[in-house]
């Protein structure tokens, strides 16, 4: 192949690279985990902790273009709309962070008990019992190698006691990891 094609395709190849970096479609990455069981009871809690390992440019961790959203997949009686519901910026988990997950009933909660998240849409009050549903991070860095969940199952509603949350997979288009 002579020089001149070597270097047309080379520059060929560069702006659909460029392209793709300026249309985000190669920066932007989405580590998604599914839960296969969540429950719907007050007395049956799921606990997890999501870490975002990438230790990112930021020095106070307050800026991110993380994103985050849960889709409640499945239902034990059928009928889920499958709807993303956004999780508020000021709880993903940022570069270098932790954040603590509780679903509880039909609804995910933080840390300190605070409401974040509700699809009672999905989920009336006793309507369900078992469900499943996808937790998503979507970021510049996102990747099931850069962000990590450990989940943990109560049945006192308090998190006194439990066992460890198996059978979570995540899947970011290259990796898919199970927990």
């Amino acid at each position: 192949m002579s020089k001149s094609k070597t270097m047309k395709r080379a520059l060929a190849s560069l702006t659909l690279v460029t392209v793709l970096v300026l249309s985000g479609l190669v920066w932007a990455g989405t580590a998604s985990f599914t839960l296969p069981y969540l429950h719907s009871s007050s007395g049956l809690t799921t606990y997890c902790m999501v870490s975002n390992l990438n230790p990112g440019t930021s020095t106070d961790n307050t800026t991110s273009d993380t994103t985050g959203s849960f889709q409640v997949m499945a239902t034990e009686k059928g009928g889920p709309t499958q709807a993303a519901h956004s999780i508020p910026a000021s709880f993903t988990p940022k570069s270098g962070t932790m954040r603590f997950f509780v679903f509880r009933q039909n609804a995910i909660y933080n840390g300190a008990g605070a409401q974040v998240v509700s699809f009672s849409d999905e989920i009336p009050n006793g309507g369900v019992n078992g469900y499943a549903g996808i937790l998503s991070f979507t970021s510049s860095t996102a990747t099931c190698k850069t962000i990590s969940i450990a989940c943990m199952q109560s049945n006192t509603g308090d998190g006194s006691s439990g066992k460890r949350f198996a059978n979570s997979v995540c899947n970011d288009g290259t990796n898919t990891i199970s927990y």
